[in-house]
């Protein structure tokens, strides 16, 4: 007896041999959905932007295909006619969800406002006007507003960061920094001991809104 059941184990054993291996049920998970891009993003008020790409089964899906995006929010973020694009509202933070053949996948956004600073103004004297205006110093830099883009809201109690940019190499050195008022202005004494043709604003934004940049010259 003991012999049989050793050549039934042997027989067994080589067929299992000839045998394809078989995938486990738990691997078709590899056939889940996916979507393409950072997981957080900021998008502008009021800006359209293209759904990110989704993936299934390792292959981008065409637009055509029969996947659908729902908002966590539309007040914040909602989806256009098409269901293939974005449109942020207000501020704050949703999670988009793509829905296609029984499976789901999700990413969030960060909505954030648009902003914008007016051109930067330069004040100073140059000792020798027209003919080195490097010689001379610049006493003072403002900004006339911060604001929210485009309907002009002022940005108050925000920090704006000045610097200066000096030499053929254009060196950026930093000026001084300034506080918004209730209209959105800005400006802070420098006493720097050049005269700074070129000088730039700065602001790093906060959790409702996107950082931006002005120089005078633009």
């Amino acid at each position: 007896m003991f012999r049989q059941k050793l050549v039934y184990a042997s027989i067994f054993f080589m067929f299992s041999l000839l045998m394809p291996w078989v995938v486990p049920a738990f691997v078709s998970a590899a056939n889940s959905l996916r979507i393409a891009g950072p997981a957080t993003i900021a998008i502008r008020h009021d800006q359209q932007v293209v759904a990110p790409r989704v993936y299934y089964n390792g292959v981008q899906l065409a637009t055509n295909v029969n996947y659908v995006w729902s908002s966590s929010d539309p007040s914040l973020l909602s989806v256009d006619s098409t269901n293939r694009n974005f449109v942020g509202h207000a501020a704050g933070n949703v999670t988009m969800t793509v829905s296609y053949n029984s499976e789901t996948a999700a990413v969030d956004y960060n909505i954030k406002f648009s902003t914008q600073l007016s051109p930067v103004n330069i004040e100073g004297i140059q000792l020798l006007p027209g003919i080195n205006p490097s010689i001379g110093f610049t006493s003072a830099v403002s900004v006339d507003g911060l604001y929210v883009y485009p309907d002009g809201t002022p940005i108050s109690n925000a920090t704006v960061n000045f610097y200066g940019y000096e030499g053929s190499n254009n060196t950026k050195v930093f000026l001084c920094s300034a506080v918004t008022a209730a209209n959105g202005s800005a400006s802070c004494s420098v006493n720097k001991l050049t005269y700074y043709r070129i000088a730039v604003a700065y602001y790093d934004g906060d959790e409702t809104h996107m950082p931006t940049t002005r120089a005078n010259s633009d």
